[in-house]
């Protein structure tokens, strides 16, 4: 159910702020919302508590949030929270962030090297995931060890894992199996 709520609304605020030519305003006050959050486990207990009444929770997002978001947002928090969904709050602000790159053609993806790349490789690899996508690529480079060598890109729920880690699992998989 979290899916379909997050989808819901996220595509709602999305086409509000697609109007409103604000876009990528709304996302970055959302991410501010979601970091916020994030840091407070007190402030998330208090907004999620079922038994605390909607007027309290409006006076609450109004203090912490009010001076600092924009008045889309704010309306946009008050109804999730008008609606009770305030639990959904997290995967809705990421559900947004995922449609707001929809609509800028625009791809986060991940690479997992074990060693740092250079401009130069991570550059290239840029090029070719764009070619690749069609979609301008905003590539965060991770750097993990445990790879041995090569190097997995992470981009949505698509994964190209090029690792020599991985290559010498699936090696050494074929070779129990010819036992």
């Amino acid at each position: 159910m979290s899916g379909a709520v997050a989808r819901r609304y996220a595509r709602a605020l999305l086409e509000l702020a697609t109007e409103g030519n604000v876009l990528g305003q709304i996302e970055g006050e959302l991410k501010y919302v979601l970091a916020i959050l994030d840091a407070s486990p007190d402030l998330k207990r208090i907004l999620f508590h079922p038994a605390i009444v909607v007027a309290e929770k409006r006076n609450l997002v109004e203090q912490v949030f009010g001076n600092q978001i924009s008045a889309l947002s704010m309306n946009f928090l008050n109804f999730v929270v008008d609606r009770r969904r305030e639990i959904f709050l997290s995967e809705i602000i990421i559900e947004f962030v995922h449609l707001a790159n929809e609509v800028r053609n625009l791809v986060d993806a991940e690479v997992v090297t074990a060693v740092e790349f250079s401009d130069e490789e991570l550059a290239a690899l840029k090029a070719r995931l764009v070619k690749l996508t069609g979609k301008t690529v905003n590539l965060k480079p991770v750097v993990d060890p445990g790879l041995i060598g090569g190097a997995v890109v992470k981009m949505g729920d698509q994964i190209i894992d090029g690792s020599i880690a991985s290559k010498l699992t699936n090696m050494r998989d074929t070779l129990m199996q010819i036992r």
